[in-house]
């Protein structure tokens, strides 16, 4: 009996002693990996604090990343509209990136009106398609000629 007895002790000891050294041994970190936006750059580290940044061969190769530019939340002054010798300044936004899409409105005697094209209204989604020079359109049901700036706001990346 005193053999078995002594058999367990030994046992128990040896269990005791593996967790002590497993819990004072030194062991490498399991790091967990994010995946990132994009599948063709490498994955970064959760407990790093890096900002990913892409650049342009990058953007062009991976359909999947971000653009480069992203929209202006406010509008600009993209050209004027004449009617005779009354012109009115209109202004501009794209509606969603990448799309054909555009929010547009002018302003008459201080009030703020939206443009038509083809019957449809410029103000709200999905928005109207883009304007050329020498488009017409309707206003407050007076038909009005575009006239485009320069810029290169218009131009796709």
């Amino acid at each position: 009996m005193k053999k078995s007895y002594t058999n367990v002790l030994w046992v128990i000891i040896i269990i005791l002693v593996s967790c002590i050294i497993g819990l004072v041994w030194p062991r490498t970190e399991i790091v967990t990996v994010t995946d990132s936006i994009s599948p063709r750059l490498d994955p970064t580290y959760a407990d790093v604090n890096v900002k990913m940044v892409q650049d342009s061969t990058d953007t062009l190769r991976n359909p999947y990343a971000p653009p480069l530019r992203y929209n202006e939340p406010t509008y600009a002054q993209l050209g004027y509209l004449s009617r005779g010798i009354t012109k009115h300044i209109l202004f501009g936004k794209p509606a969603h990136y990448g799309r054909d899409k555009w929010y547009y409105y002018t302003i008459i005697n201080d009030i703020k009106l939206p443009i038509e094209i083809n019957k449809r209204k410029c103000t709200v989604s999905p928005g109207c398609d883009s304007v050329s020079t020498k488009d017409k359109v309707t206003v407050d049901g007076e038909e009005y000629t575009v006239t485009m700036y320069e810029t290169d706001l218009l131009c796709p990346l």
